[in-house]
Parts: C-alpha cells; structure tokens; sequence
C-alpha cells in the first residue's frame, strides 16, 4: 500500500503526535479509559511495519504513556479535589464553587530551564481556562530522538 518506508514512518510519527495530543484532552472527560489510546500508534506501527515495528514502537512509547498518565492523572486529581471540597456543598461557608484550571508542563530538550518551565505551565493554564476553566492542559512533546 506505501511506497518505502519514509511515507510509512511519517504516518506512523503523525499517529503518535496525535496520540500525545489528544490524550490530555480527553483524560478528564473519558478518564482511565483513555489509556486505551496508547494503542493506537502501535497497532499503526505493526500495521506499517510488521509485527516488530509495532513492538519497537511499543517499548519506545512506554515512557511517553507513563509520564502522559503520571502528569495529567496528578493535576486531574487535584482539580478533582478542589471542585469537591471547595464548593458550597461541601464548605456551607462559601458563596460559590472555587474552581481550578491546571497546565502540565514536563521538562524536555526545548523546557530545559525552571524559567521556561513555568512559561509553558502557564500558557498552558491559559489554555486550559481558555477551553471552559476547571480543566487541566497538558504540553506534552516528542523529543528529536523518539520513535
């Protein structure tokens, strides 16, 4: 169906990259079920490349679903508390629910810096408060070096 393995390996990259992005999107609203997705880019990879491909690319994204679930299931739960206890249900003494909107920034090759790891935090903050508040963004990037 592809001609070479170039084409096979950019579909394959666009597949992962997709995975990675959508993921933080779809955790708070599908929660654990999302980690489903990390299958995705493999049956893609053994699909493109046989079946060691998609176990190469399988053990490569191991780390990438770790630290997707790790990151992203922290700030979730975080805002999961405060959306519980900070709420006129749960405190009589406040006025309206307290809400909070989280962005997740992990260090990579480009976030290297205490500084600009608190730039991209924030941005994605603002991202997450731009898509309807009470949410948690995620920056989440594949480094030069990855599948």
């Amino acid at each position: 169906m592809f001609k070479g393995n170039k084409t096979s390996f950019i579909l394959s990259a666009a597949v992962l990259v997709a995975y990675v992005l959508v993921y933080p999107l779809l955790y708070p609203a599908l929660a654990e079920v999302t980690n489903l997705l990390s299958l995705v880019p493999v049956v893609v990879a053994a699909w493109l490349f046989g079946m060691r491909g998609g176990l190469l690319v399988g053990v490569l994204s191991f780390p990438i679903n770790v630290l997707l679930m790790q990151l992203v299931g922290i700030a979730e739960r975080i805002r999961q508390r405060v959306e519980c206890e900070c709420s006129p249900k749960y405190d009589p003494s406040l006025v309206r629910a307290i809400t909070v909107s989280l962005g997740v920034a992990p260090l990579t090759e480009s976030v290297r810096t205490l500084d600009q790891l608190i730039r991209t935090a924030d941005v994605e903050m603002y991202r997450a408060k731009q898509a309807g508040k009470n949410r948690v963004s995620s920056a989440v990037t594949i480094s030069s070096g990855g599948i």
